[in-house]
């Protein structure tokens, strides 16, 4: 008959106040530390690169949300340039209109402006004093052009 194997036994320190604790820890082996490569568990598999799909996500986000406030940055900008394209537009032809310019010459001033300040005429009228002027820029990263719309004349007659 064969005798059950025992468990190895640890060497018993030499005096409990001379013990520097070296004895207790267990020794470095380089082939089983996670750092060399080999897995030393299911932890160590299962988070395997989780930092890395942290940080491409992080970089994904901060891209998504750059691209989106440029957008919204253009759109703005084109928003902008046609108010102010529209309102220099409609000026100049109101004030052709007070140099006693027809209301298509009046038209023809308001479009001039417009062009000027990098908007496309859409439509045009002057009634009697007041010239009303309709433009279009068209955005770089959206595909609508921004509208705009302005009058102009004298204040008792534009406010009706």
């Amino acid at each position: 008959m064969r005798r059950p194997a025992r468990a190895p036994r640890l060497p018993a320190p030499a005096s409990p106040t001379t013990t520097t604790g070296a004895e207790l820890r267990p020794e470095f082996n380089p082939e089983s530390s996670p750092a060399s490569g080999a897995e030393s568990g299911a932890e160590s598999s299962a988070e395997s690169g989780a930092a890395s799909v942290m940080v491409l996500s992080l970089i994904g986000v901060v891209l998504s949300l750059t691209v989106g406030a440029l957008v919204i940055a253009s759109v703005l900008i084109a928003s902008q340039r046609a108010r102010l394209a529209a309102d220099l537009g409609s000026l100049a032809g109101a004030s052709a209109v007070q140099d006693g310019a027809s209301p298509s010459g009046a038209c023809a001033a308001a479009r001039q402006v417009a062009v000027a300040n990098g908007a496309a005429a859409q439509s045009c009228s002057s009634d009697g004093s007041v010239v009303d002027l309709s433009v279009a820029v068209s955005s770089a990263l959206w595909p609508d052009p921004a509208v705009a719309r302005a009058r102009a004349g004298p204040e008792s007659v534009a406010t009706q």
